[in-house]
């Protein structure tokens, strides 16, 4: 599909923005605030109006829909595909779990135990298809 002028008007200097790595929101150009991230290129913000207008629609192709015209125009940035989720040492649930009785851990690690292995069956009937 073809875009308009406009349409090139107003994704051009995003485009150079996401080129030349993206040091600011898409939207206000600023840096975000100390302890906080960029979402998809934009401030948290910015990414709360974005989505819940992608929200509103009641037919989830037509949210896609949206969301893909958002990133054609480069208001905002597509969603990152990511890898395989790090889990870091939560100390606290570690701390929670070490003072339950010998019982219950038994069963809390019982049950990770059976978890893990479901999940690599799930995996492996996956791979055979």
């Amino acid at each position: 599909m073809k875009k308009s002028a406009k349409q090139q008007e107003i994704a051009q200097p995003r485009k150079n923005l996401v080129k030349d790595g993206i040091h600011g929101c898409l939207q206000s150009g600023e840096p975000p605030p100390p302890g906080k991230k960029l979402i998809r290129g934009l401030a948290e913000k910015y990414y709360r109006r974005f989505k819940r207008i992608k929200d509103s629609y009641p037919n989830p192709a037509d949210a896609q829909a949206y969301d893909d015209k958002a990133v054609e125009l480069g208001l905002i940035l597509p969603p990152e595909k990511g890898g395989p989720k790090i889990e870091e040492e939560n100390v606290f649930e570690k701390l929670r779990i070490e003072m339950l009785p010998e019982k219950v851990r038994k069963d809390i690690e019982a049950g990770k135990a059976a978890s893990k292995k479901l999940t690599e069956d799930i995996k492996k009937q996956g791979d055979k298809k």
